[in-house]
């Protein structure tokens, strides 16, 4: 509950200051820069209150799937080499957000001591409180770092747990491709086709892709908002940030320049190497000695293939995917949209 009245007070003070500096060019991109942040937290509250029941289900069907296949003791080394993956960076992405909140209010106090100005880490301000005064001052600096820190604890933990997310994800394919590869090992050493193991084998292919199909469905209903707000409001917060660097130098621009190009990266990275995984998968699927089954299997395999060979893609809601080329396509739309920034203040 906490959290989520600080997300109601920076929203507040978020929509006040840009009425407030609506005259000021600097004061008001460093207001509107800022917006960006008051639009992902309010995304993630509606995510986490919003989609629980999915959440939930999310949950489940990622212990279903492992529950299935725990008897496959190289799916079991598969997941555990996720779970050691996430272990290695829940540190560093918290160190990430932690550092640059730090700084972020660090930077503040030394250039208002240097400047002998009155200098805030986040360029909003408490609405019907005169912010040029010493209490006014005290009480929006403190909010403001309050705000940073409750923003590191709530950036770190939903960015977290999309990569953990996605991580799952990714070992739920390469089950896929383990045990296509038992199967061409059983193959290989009984041509019996016909027996109910070789049954059994290719329903347990069939009911990873089917689990992992859903996993993903589910995944994208929890997550598909989160991405989009991050993706539309960092694109708008470092085009205007650099457009205001261009013109005067902003160390915290900078910082929140790092900030929203790492949450971009990162969600993209994650779909990119997600997709990667999903082709590799589908080239070994496609060696899978399947012409050792009977024709009726063999038809049966087909299914498998094809169904290997339209994956679901993590996206934004279905309008954009997430993958290397729409990290690209962000840095394109973020010159272009400075540009048209620079070109309009001529």
């Amino acid at each position: 509950y906490l959290l989520i009245v600080v997300v109601a007070i920076y929203c507040v003070m978020s929509v006040s200051s840009l009425y407030i500096f609506h005259n000021d060019f600097f004061d008001f991109a460093f207001a509107l820069v800022t917006c960006g942040f008051a639009i992902q937290g309010c995304v993630k509250i509606y995510v986490l209150l919003g989609r629980v029941t999915n959440m939930r289900k999310l949950f489940y069907t990622s212990l279903d799937f492992i529950k299935v296949f725990e008897w496959n003791e190289r799916v079991c080394q598969s997941f555990l080499k996720y779970e050691k993956f996430c272990d290695i960076c829940r540190p560093i992405v918290f160190l990430f957000y932690s550092i640059s909140g730090g700084l972020l209010i660090s930077f503040t106090i030394v250039l208002s001591i240097w400047t002998r100005s009155k200098l805030l880490p986040l360029g909003i301000v408490l609405p019907f409180l005169d912010y040029d005064s010493d209490i006014g001052y005290g009480i929006n600096f403190s909010l403001l770092s309050i705000t940073i820190i409750y923003g590191v604890i709530g950036i770190f933990a939903s960015d977290y747990c999309y990569l953990c997310t996605m991580a799952l994800a990714c070992g739920q394919v390469e089950t896929i491709s383990i045990l296509c590869n038992d199967l061409t090992n059983h193959l290989e050493h009984n041509r019996d086709d016909d027996s109910d193991q070789v049954q059994k084998m290719i329903r347990n292919i069939v009911m990873s892709q089917q689990l992992n199909k859903n996993y993903m469905n589910i995944l994208e209903d929890c997550f598909g908002i989160h991405s989009l707000a991050i993706i539309v409001s960092s694109m708008i917060s470092i085009a205007i940030a650099l457009f205001v660097l261009i013109h005067d130098f902003w160390i915290n621009g900078i910082m929140v320049i790092g900030i929203t190009f790492w949450q971009i990266s990162a969600i993209c990275a994650v779909g990119g190497v997600y997709m990667i995984k999903v082709q590799k998968v589908e080239m070994e699927v496609n060696e899978t000695k399947w012409y050792l089954l009977s024709v009726k299997k063999q038809k049966m395999f087909v299914n498998i293939i094809q169904n290997m060979q339209n994956p679901v893609k993590p996206s934004a809601l279905k309008m954009v995917l997430l993958n290397f080329e729409t990290l690209i396509n962000c840095l394109k739309m973020m010159y272009q949209f400075l540009m048209l920034l620079l070109n309009m203040s001529k």
